[in-house]
């Protein structure tokens, strides 16, 4: 009725036709011509129309979906209309995720082809998009295709305008920039450093401010400077805007002449002090630990020619140090790089601790492994294990005999499922360093096995399974088994049912549901095995209950209807006796066997045969030559 063109599907015998390859939701007018068999000519048109409708369906899925990241933490998302909407759009909606495990869901109107998305969406997250279209009928469409988003922390807030540089001196100077007025910001972050070509560069300087200006000060003279400025919201900031420009004076000189003397794990730095620029200046020495891979690291300032690092270096290994001008005219540049090998010492800290958990499941243990601080050591050496349990607090303390071998292991055990430990590992000579801690979670307890979950017939569930298998070092321990029951899936917000062993019957839950049953062990120290496999169950609705009232009240009824019904029964079998009773009377009296003729007897006659029968028609006499129709 929509497009109002007719279509004339075609002719038939018959009286009845099925329409086919309608649109859902269509609203149609319908007729039947009719017209004489053998003259196609003769066509008559319907008397009378009939309008039908055919059932909705859903729509077809939205298409061409794309998610942009804009302003102001919000994410924009189009699409297009579906290709079959099979009736009115009544809304579209968006969905995302993460969260997990129920996606978010943003809905907008039904001329909507574009929605923007207002979330607190964190940076560096991945998002996944898609839409979907509603009819009227609140029909949902299938899922249209996905479309992933990375949320950037950059580009979301507007570049920073009109960065300017004043005031500059030989150590200072003055940066303005004109503020954000929209969307609000939280500040400004200024980053500068000073480019004074060196191979390792240091890291930049930064502060963070809410106005729109700084003065930035120590800054070396005669170099150039470099200076970026964003807006920040949150996690979220701007495009950097970069403006650079050279400082006043002449540039700081590099220390000179750098040596160095090795004992074991310490090395001894020494120069030439800084003379020649503004002598009588209190220099301040930075000396910097620098690799190909990173950063320079500072290890240390002084304000003599000579630097001693003492820590953060481990035995029988190369690092390369420079040494640079920080104070009190900014920073300078670099010294030659300086290649240094440390020695062996005993009281080194080992290297490369690891944990393997493999074996813990077999027998309870786990097995430790190290490196000893050099590749070659002459002397034999013991060890010290330490081992904190991380939930506890509580330390432990294990010794390993002397030995000269460089790869070396022990064996731990006593420890309980599930804990969280900390193993650090030094040689056994006083003063000695401590390694890097290493941090291992020890396997959690199986989970239970076999989980069953049986509805009875008075709605209750009885749930059974199989307990775990415990570790021989807690055979003496106390434990309870925590069943999870929820409507959900991922058994959130799940009641908890506290049992020493199995099984256990839960009574009194809502029926006309689907619950998710699982089960877990804890011990009384806390920890938890991992949950058994999820069960799902569902309980009918409750029945009808019938209480001893409304029993006695119905039984009643039964006897009353049960007495009704044998008198009806009685009544029908006498007035069946009697009828039969009065034919046989009849038939009796007016049918002579020996000369086969029927005759009739008067009413008095009636009267005389049996005057019980009142109730019978009265036959009046007539000549037996006529014929006898009996009905």
């Amino acid at each position: 009725m929509s497009t109002g063109v007719w279509h004339n599907e075609s002719w038939t015998p018959k009286l009845g036709h099925t329409f086919v390859n309608m649109t859902p939701g269509g609203h149609y007018r319908m007729g039947v011509y009719v017209r004489v068999q053998g003259n196609s000519s003769v066509v008559y048109r319907p008397v009378k129309y009939i309008v039908a409708s055919t059932l909705s369906a859903a729509p077809s899925p939205p298409h061409n979906v794309q998610a942009k990241q804009v302003l102001n933490k919000k994410v924009e998302v189009t699409w297009m209309a579906p290709q079959s909407p099979n009736g009115p759009i009544k809304s579209y909606r968006v969905y995302f995720r993460p969260p997990e495990p129920e996606p978010f869901m943003w809905s907008t109107g039904s001329n909507s082809t574009s929605a923007v998305v207002d979330f607190s969406f964190e940076p560096g997250i991945n998002y996944t998009f898609w839409v979907t279209a509603v009819s009227q009928n609140q029909l949902e469409s299938l899922r249209s295709e996905t479309v992933s988003l990375v949320f950037a922390k950059n580009d979301v807030l507007p570049i920073v305008e009109n960065l300017h540089v004043g005031g500059v001196g030989s150590t200072t100077a003055n940066i303005t920039w004109d503020p954000v007025k929209s969307p609000a910001v939280d500040g400004y972050r200024v980053m500068w450093t000073t480019n004074v070509g060196d191979l390792h560069p240091l890291a930049w300087d930064s502060v963070n401010t809410n106005m729109n200006y700084i003065n930035l000060t120590s800054l070396s003279p005669g170099t150039t400077c470099s200076v970026k400025v964003f807006a920040f919201k949150d996690n979220f900031h701007g495009p950097e805007e970069r403006v650079d420009f050279v400082t006043k004076g002449q540039p700081l000189p590099a220390p000179q002449s750098i040596t160095y003397s090795v004992n074991g794990s310490r090395v001894t730095l020494r120069w030439k002090p800084v003379s020649s620029y503004q002598s009588g200046t209190a220099w301040v020495y930075g000396i910097y630990k620098v690799d190909a891979h990173s950063l320079p690291v500072s290890v240390g300032n002084t304000s003599s020619s000579t630097y001693t690092v003492r820590s953060g270096l481990e035995s029988c290994e190369t690092y390369v140090f420079q040494v640079r001008l920080v104070a009190p005219l900014g920073i300078g540049p670099p010294s030659i790089p300086l290649s240094v090998m440390t020695e062996y010492s005993a009281q080194a800290p080992p290297k490369d601790v690891q944990v393997k958990t493999e074996r813990y499941s077999d027998d309870g243990h786990v097995l430790v492994t190290w490196k000893a601080s050099c590749f070659l050591i002459d002397h034999a050496v013991g060890y010290m294990v330490y081992i904190r349990d991380n939930s506890t607090g509580v330390e432990d303390l294990h010794s390993l005999s002397a030995s000269n071998n460089t790869l070396l292991t022990m064996s731990l055990g006593d420890l309980h499922p599930g804990g969280t430990y900390v193993v650090q590992i030094s040689t056994s000579v006083p003063k000695a360093c401590l390694s890097v801690p290493a941090l291992f979670v020890v396997p959690p307890l199986a989970a239970p096995r076999q989980l069953a979950v049986v509805p009875e017939r008075n709605g209750s569930l009885y749930i059974h399974w199989k307990e775990s298998q415990l570790p021989p070092s807690m055979k003496n321990d106390k434990f309870v088994h925590v069943v999870y029951i929820s409507t959900r899936k991922d058994l959130k917000d799940a009641d908890q049912y506290n049992v020493s062993h199995p099984p256990l019957v839960i009574s009194g839950l809502p029926g006309g549901k689907v619950y998710h049953v699982a089960v877990s062990v804890i011990d009384e120290h806390g920890f938890e095995s991992l949950r058994s496999d999820t069960v799902e169950v569902g309980i009918l609705a409750e029945r009808l209950s019938i209480s001893t009232s409304s029993m006695a009240g119905v039984a009643a009824s039964a006897v009353v209807i049960f007495v009704i019904l044998v008198a009806v029964v009685t009544f029908l079998v006498l007035r069946h006796r009697r009828l039969q009773r009065s034919f046989v009377s009849f038939a009796n009296t007016h049918y002579d066997t020996r000369s086969g003729a029927t005759t009739f007897t008067t009413s008095s006659e009636v009267q005389e045969i049996d005057e019980e029968e009142e109730d019978e028609p009265v036959i009046r006499g007539f000549s037996d030559d006529e014929p006898l129709v009996i009905a």
